[in-house]
C-alpha cells in the first residue's frame, strides 16, 4: 500500500483530497473530536504536519 511509504507530509497531503466527511471521520477513529463529539480534521491535519 502507498501508505506504508509515505511519511506523515505525505499522508497529510493525501487526506486534504479527501472529502471533509472521510476526513471527519478518519480523525475521530483517532479520537480526535471536536465539542459536538464529531471528527475534527483540522486537529488531525495538525497533528500529521507536526509528526
Amino acid at each position: 500500500m502507498v501508505t506504508e511509504i509515505l511519511d506523515f507530509g505525505g499522508l497529510s497531503r493525501l487526506c486534504e483530497g479527501l472529502k471533509q466527511r472521510d476526513r471527519d471521520d478518519i480523525a475521530a477513529s483517532f479520537g480526535l473530536r471536536d465539542n459536538s463529539g464529531a471528527g475534527h480534521c483540522a486537529a488531525l491535519a495538525s497533528w500529521m504536519t507536526l509528526l
